[in-house]
């Protein structure tokens, strides 16, 4: 008996032994579990559009066809939302197709129809009223550069609905933005908050940037004189005749790139050029497609011996942080296809949180090397809406 009473302690001791190391081991393995990390840097809404744009509240996108819905993401939540609602499935009465579309004047303007097409604007309530334009080209503000069937261009107030009376503005249009052929010499445009239109010139051996605007005689601002372009013997003879490679508008700033540096001019109180940014010396690259946030930060797709995309931070350009080897920009997501961002491929924007916005057609990319700003249930994540 005694024997059997001391056999039956130790099996109970034994079992108590074990329950204890099972929980002590459990509860280790739990603790010492990895997190899963989160990439702050970007989000993914996979959803094939036919345009976009982005607003002060929202980005708004033109799904692809079948569906064709107006879209709206929330730039604070992140959360999707419909504005127009799609026409798969809806074969009688439907309206027609939409294929671009632009913010102004807190108004939307959605291009519709076959080719030429025609432009209907809507005050988020209801439409008011359409207009016989080819296509938008810019916009900022109240105001929009627009296309003509005829080939003109014209400046439009979208806030009060009523065309802009200026001198001496240019016709033509403006290469594709998704695969601008011809970099060098396609006839960039771009629009300031004011409707003023500013577009390169060149004429003998100067090169600049000329403004039209309301009430105003347009305004040629010499960029040939400056000390870098002097120093390299640059002038309007080369290449295809502007040495100007690219021009984007950052804030109340007119960006324009050349060569190895970026020069400045405030739209607000145009009183010359500044040099605002410069690649080091010991970098063997030059500016190409760039595009500035309202801090003035800068994202590069430069050319070079080392092709790269680079992060310019505002006070800091002597240091560029390389976003990834060749012309792709690492996004640090490791699902197949959201590895990378291919800049010159995309159309590009910025937001008021400076983000930059991405899309190729086939998805729509938010992006911040520093961390995106709202967006909160998409960061880090691939959302299919």
């Amino acid at each position: 008996m005694s024997v059997l009473l001391l056999a039956g302690s130790v099996q109970q001791t034994d079992a108590q032994t074990r329950r204890k190391t099972t929980t002590r081991t459990t509860t280790t393995q739990q603790r010492t579990a990895p997190a899963e990390k989160i990439v702050k840097e970007v989000a993914f809404y996979d959803v094939k559009i036919m345009d976009f744009c982005v607003g002060e509240k929202y980005l708004y996108y033109v799904e692809a066809m079948p569906n064709n819905a107006v879209m709206k993401i929330d730039r604070k939540t992140g959360e999707v939302s419909t504005v127009m609602p799609g026409i798969a499935n809806v074969y009688e009465g439907r309206r027609p197709v939409m294929t671009r579309i632009d913010e102004a004047g807190q108004k939307l303007i959605c291009q519709y129809g076959d080719y030429p097409g025609s432009v209907a604007i809507k005050n988020y309530s209801k439409w008011e009223g359409n207009k016989d334009w080819e296509r938008v080209l810019k916009t900022n503000g109240s105001y929009a550069l627009i296309m003509r069937h005829d080939g003109g261009t014209e400046v439009y107030n979208a806030w009060n609905m009523k065309p802009v009376s200026i001198k001496g503005l240019p016709n033509g249009g403006i290469e594709n933005e998704l695969f601008p052929i011809g970099i060098e010499t396609h006839h960039l445009r771009e629009i300031d908050m004011k409707g003023g239109v500013w577009y390169p010139h060149f004429y003998g051996n100067k090169f600049g940037v000329v403004c039209v605007s309301e009430n105003n005689e347009p305004k040629f601002y010499d960029l040939s004189t400056q000390s870098y372009i002097v120093s390299e013997h640059i002038t309007s003879s080369e290449g295809f005749g502007n040495p100007i490679n690219w021009m984007t508008m950052g804030g109340s700033y007119l960006y324009v790139s050349c060569k190895r540096r970026i020069y400045r001019i405030n739209t607000y109180k145009p009183n010359g050029w500044e040099e605002y940014a410069k690649i080091p010396p010991t970098l063997d690259s030059s500016f190409k497609r760039f595009w500035v946030n309202w801090k003035g930060d800068i994202l590069s797709d430069d050319r070079g011996s080392r092709k790269c995309c680079w992060y310019y931070r505002a006070g800091a350009f002597d240091t560029p942080l390389s976003l990834g080897d060749g012309k792709a920009i690492r996004t640090g997501m490791t699902k197949f296809d959201h590895t990378e961002i291919w800049p010159s491929l995309c159309k590009v924007r910025d937001d008021y949180d400076n983000n930059f916005i991405f899309s190729d057609g086939s998805k729509i990319i938010i992006y911040n090397p520093d961390g995106i700003v709202g967006y909160e249930k998409a960061r880090g994540k691939i959302i299919k809406p």
